[in-house]
């Protein structure tokens, strides 16, 4: 009805009668997710059994390849091996280079830059007519600029960045050059932050070479001026990353070509042995020192997990995900289900009095009988006989009062127990001298309407949960237009 009041208490007691259904919606809950569970872990325990097994497989499948070649493909794959190997050596080291270093990161389109420059001045001047000395300035300007990056150098902003940056790489992040008796010095990096952390390690790095110059060629003064930073494209830089991507590119078409005239066994064995020899290379590179082998962490041991059919998380959390599905079906059925909610609903929107409350059905017991005295505030206090014979009592008493001589009981529910009840109701008003007759909806129901029109005043019987709001309103509504006194209505539950 319009402007109907929910209270708290009357829904937490609606969803707590429906404990029965919450049970089983838990069990199913917990049953289904637990089943989940044990799905995810089943998939676990076959991707872990596979990626145990896969290098033996590989190994396997070159194996079981080469047994299925002739021994004139054998020889092809042979012939095609030292080529190919050069191939994949190239390309792994443009891969490396292009996806590992700091280079590739950087956005060619718009780099961050530091650039510091330096003044010097050697105080030379020439002695007219004749010049009797030559000014060293190109010696220390060729001095800085050629020993700039070093190895301590590029260990320092390796640190700096993160990872293991080849010394190869650093002059690409790094500069140093001369214009006229200025020097300047620019470092490259990802972000503005990198980049100045960067430049604080050339500073140290010019004065070094500063010092060392000094003592070397000649005294100089070395002046700072300025730092600053910059963002914008660097055509050098897209050149540099074009051509690193255009030759992984060349490699890789040539690797392909190399394998589009051979079977897929003669590929598979081939792919093997470049794989086993570029291990070998790498072997004899640590062997004789010009490479540092890498540390490989101990392998842990590999335990299988066996599948646990029960566990508690899955179990809570279904059963919890299942109650609160049914809660919220249960909340929305009551607010928008549109029907009677309480016995008080028609009292407190329309101002119609309450002539009482029957239970139709069984009186609750147990758990339902708790749940309603703790949350329904007035429980039945009444036996139903006892109830209905006060109610019926009430009636005779306000119809003497009236003077209303023929009484109408009717109401919208219209099942089979709200039927029963009126009947009771007539036969308790016919036994008190009260003339009562009942009737159904007198909105669906012709002859109700008319047996409704005939009488002195009317009772309502409305079952909670089944009659609609609407149609009680349209039932109120009814009799006021043909001014028949509506003394109260009979709440049924």
């Amino acid at each position: 009805m319009e402007n109907k009041t929910l209270y708290v208490n009357d829904i937490i007691m609606r969803c707590l009668l429906k404990w029965k259904i919450a049970i089983i919606a838990a069990i199913l809950g917990a049953a289904a997710l637990s089943a989940f569970g044990v799905y995810r872990q089943q998939k676990a325990r076959e991707e872990m059994m596979v990626s145990i097994d896969e290098t033996d497989a590989y190994a396997a499948a070159a194996a079981e390849a080469e047994e299925n070649l002739t021994d004139t493909q054998i020889a092809e794959v042979y012939l095609a091996l030292d080529r190919y190997v050069a191939y994949q050596r190239n390309y792994n080291e443009l891969y490396d280079y292009y996806f590992g270093s700091v280079i590739g990161q950087i956005d060619a389109t718009a780099v961050d830059t530091v650039t510091l420059s330096y003044y010097l001045d050697t105080h030379f001047k020439v002695t007219y007519p004749e010049i009797q000395a030559t000014d060293p300035i190109d010696s220390i300007f060729a001095y800085i600029t050629g020993n700039f990056v070093n190895s301590e150098l590029c260990s320092n902003i390796s640190q700096i960045i993160g990872e293991d940056l080849e010394e190869q790489y650093i002059p690409q992040l790094v500069g140093a050059w001369r214009s006229g008796n200025i020097l300047y010095v620019s470092v490259k990096g990802r972000d503005e932050n990198e980049c100045n952390r960067m430049a604080e390690l050339t500073k140290l790095r010019v004065n070094t070479l500063s010092k060392e110059a000094q003592e070397t060629i000649a005294d100089f003064d070395i002046t700072f001026m300025e730092s600053k930073y910059n963002r914008a494209p660097d055509g050098g830089l897209m050149d540099s990353q074009f051509n690193q991507s255009n030759r992984m590119y060349t490699y890789q078409n040539a690797m392909n070509s190399t394998l589009s005239y051979m079977s897929e066994d003669q590929r598979q064995l081939l792919k093997m042995l470049t794989f086993e020899k570029l291990e070998q290379e790498k072997q004899e590179k640590i062997d004789a020192g010009l490479l540092e082998p890498e540390e490989e962490p101990e392998p842990e041991p590999v335990v299988v997990p066996e599948i646990d059919y029960i566990q508690s998380k899955y179990l809570l959390v279904g059963a919890f995900l299942g109650i609160f599905v049914v809660g919220g079906c249960i909340l929305l059925q009551i607010l928008l289900g549109g029907r009677l909610l309480t016995q008080n609903d028609i009292r407190d929107v329309t101002g119609i009095a309450r002539l009482g409350t029957w239970n139709a059905g069984k009186a609750p017991r147990g758990l339902d009988k708790w749940i309603i005295k703790a949350f329904g505030g007035d429980g039945v206090q009444f036996s139903a006989d006892e109830s209905r014979g006060m109610t019926a009592a009430g009636i005779r008493l306000m119809s003497e009062k009236e003077g209303y001589k023929r009484l109408y009981i009717t109401g919208t529910s219209n099942d089979a127990a709200a039927n029963v009840e009126a009947e009771k109701l007539a036969e308790l008003l016919g036994k008190a001298g009260v003339n009562a007759q009942y009737g159904r909806s007198i909105l669906y129901d012709a002859e109700s309407l008319e047996a409704m029109t005939q009488s002195d005043a009317v009772v309502l019987l409305e079952k909670i949960d089944v009659s609609k709001d609407s149609e009680i309103r349209e039932e109120i509504s009814i009799c006021n237009r043909q001014q028949i006194p509506i003394m109260g209505y009979i709440a049924i539950r």
